[in-house]
């Protein structure tokens, strides 16, 4: 690990402890009386030996996750009907010690994948949207943070997974770190950022970026919003100087609406 990604992941554990105090305050506003808007989602059975805190699970079904937690609803599921790895989820709960909502779902040559999502939960105050099923077409599974949940980020990630599935069938190569996908609209509305850069898992423990089951392994690849002017700077230095541009900067890459660390058409050389 370079010295430029432990800056990032001091830095982002700084942003951690603000989104937390202030993911607390929603919580406990959220509770308060007032109209709200439940949006409904299929989900997926937590395994058992990922309970915490003492919640309670409802066995053979799954509660239908809502933006506010309230009058939810229970979904069974059959376990014939599900499409996606069963160990690829239990992989996100043992790091993300929460149910799994499915968001999306996609169909791919070789079968079908879903976008899920993971609430706040704990010490963790940010959402994790991430592919289950897209390592069939080339190994590798993609994660996303946001600190706020928003609805779009599901279809853009399984547009870059579709992309990258495609590129797979193409030319044989997965997805790797230094890569970027461009979007089709704003990573969120009103935002600059327009691509996807791809990075390892900075923000997890180094075990989360592998699983096997004894007879293949998929690798984990996180997803960064970054700008056009960014993705340029990208093509023409490199990986390491963007990244090395994120930390001298303090980039939060959670942060959607944050301003681009480079402005565009900027003759910005790979030293400054």
């Amino acid at each position: 690990m370079t010295a430029a990604h432990i800056v990032i992941m001091i830095l982002f554990a700084i942003a951690m402890i603000y989104y937390t105090i202030k993911w607390q305050k929603r919580r406990n506003d959220a509770s308060a009386p007032g109209e709200h808007t439940h949006i409904q989602h299929k989900d997926i059975d937590v395994p058992e030996a990922h309970q915490k805190e003492g919640e309670q699970r409802s066995e053979g079904a799954v509660r239908e996750w809502a933006e506010h937690e309230e009058k939810a609803t229970v979904v069974t599921q059959p376990e014939q009907e599900r499409s996606i790895p069963e160990e690829i989820v239990t992989h996100y709960m043992s790091y993300f010690h929460t149910e799994a909502q499915i968001a999306v779902e996609e169909e791919l040559k070789e079968g079908k994948f879903a976008v899920l999502q993971f609430p706040p939960v704990g010490n963790r105050a940010f959402w994790v949207s991430a592919t289950c099923g897209l390592s069939m077409s080339g190994g590798v599974e993609l994660i996303l943070y946001s600190a706020e949940r928003e609805s779009g980020l599901a279809v853009h990630l399984a547009d870059v997974a579709t992309q990258a599935s495609s590129q797979f069938a193409q030319t044989g190569r997965s997805p790797q770190s230094g890569l970027a996908f461009a979007l089709q609209s704003p990573i969120v509305p009103d935002s600059a950022l327009t691509y996807l850069y791809v990075s390892h898992p900075l923000f997890e423990d180094e075990s989360f970026s592998h699983f096997t089951d004894g007879q293949k392994v998929v690798r984990f690849l996180m997803l960064h919003a970054i700008s056009p002017s960014e993705h340029e700077f990208l093509q023409s230095h490199g990986p390491d100087a963007l990244e090395t541009l994120f930390v001298h900067r303090e980039v939060n890459s959670i942060d959607f609406f944050r301003a681009p660390a480079i402005e565009a058409d900027s003759n910005m050389s790979e030293k400054d």
